[in-house]
């Protein structure tokens, strides 16, 4: 699946400074190593009957502070997209629900996306389950993937080697 995500920001997103290092890491014909990848998060839903609609976020991790999920682009369905840049950027809110999931909502707050398991202070690329709620997508499900969601001390892996966090 990452592969995948690799390939459609590559593809859909190569004019936005965001994916400078995708786009290296395909000129030189390999896969961008987990700690090339700025802080993103990079979700598709799935309608039943639909094409799938992507969002693309960068993240903002500064410690103390909650993350920041900056809207980077939108692709629907049809293939028509919006694409955000600098200052532009949506900001979406962060919180978390009754449940414990992580929740990340468009301004208005009538678009919600549940992450399932979001790792939160961890290095390198991670499959995340998530749903849409909205009166314009209806309740979708969908998967995301996570990279590099680490604060500024924020340096240990999952797999519990120390890593640099990604620049921001």
């Amino acid at each position: 699946m990452a592969a995948a995500f690799v390939g459609i920001a590559a593809l859909s997103l190569s004019d936005n400074p965001a994916t400078t290092e995708l786009d290296t890491a395909a000129q030189a014909g390999r896969e961008p190593a987990a700690t090339e990848l700025r802080p993103s998060l990079d979700c598709a839903f799935r309608p039943a009957n639909h094409n799938s609609i992507y969002f693309y976020f960068d993240v903002a991790m500064n410690e103390g502070a909650e993350p920041r999920f900056f809207e980077r682009a939108v692709v629907f369905g049809d293939g028509s997209r919006r694409a955000y840049e600098g200052d532009d950027r949506p900001v979406w809110n962060y919180s978390v629900d009754a449940d414990g999931n992580a929740t990340i909502a468009s301004q208005s707050d009538e678009t919600r996306i549940i992450l399932y398991g979001l790792r939160m202070d961890i290095a390198g690329v991670w499959p995340v389950e998530a749903g849409i709620r909205s009166p314009v997508f209806f309740n979708l499900g969908g998967e995301c993937r996570q990279a590099n969601l680490v604060s500024a001390r924020s340096t240990m892996s999952a797999s519990g080697e120390t890593m640099k966090p990604a620049a921001q």
